[in-house]
């Protein structure tokens, strides 16, 4: 935001800025004050985009975080035991229908 604010500047201003400087640093150590201006500035937009890069990697991973809490909790209610446990008590109550309650070879069964 800072660069747009000095990028909204007049020419009159900028004008009123080269001045002052060339008069302040002199005419032969402007190029290299000039340089290193802009090397600072470079340094400082990197910067500030690498801390706005790893805040937004921080945010996108509580979002993360807050995505798996939400799949999990409904997780822990489902128990996959119980259901097959349900299956199990099926399958013996048909098979103890199925079976005879008792096998007595004096007794015939009926046809």
């Amino acid at each position: 935001m800072g660069v747009r604010v000095l990028l909204n500047m007049g020419f009159t201003e900028l004008i009123l800025i080269l001045l002052i400087a060339f008069l302040v640093v002199g005419p032969d150590n402007l190029p290299k004050v000039g340089r290193a201006l802009a090397k600072g500035l470079k340094y400082a937009r990197n910067t500030f985009y690498e801390i706005k890069k790893s805040v937004d990697e921080d945010e996108d991973l509580e979002k993360l975080k807050e995505v798996k809490e939400n799949i999990k909790n409904p997780l822990k209610d489902i128990n996959p035991m119980h259901e097959v446990n349900l299956i199990k008590q099926d399958i013996e109550k048909t098979i103890k229908e199925a079976t005879p309650i008792s096998k007595n070879p004096d007794r015939p069964e009926h046809t």
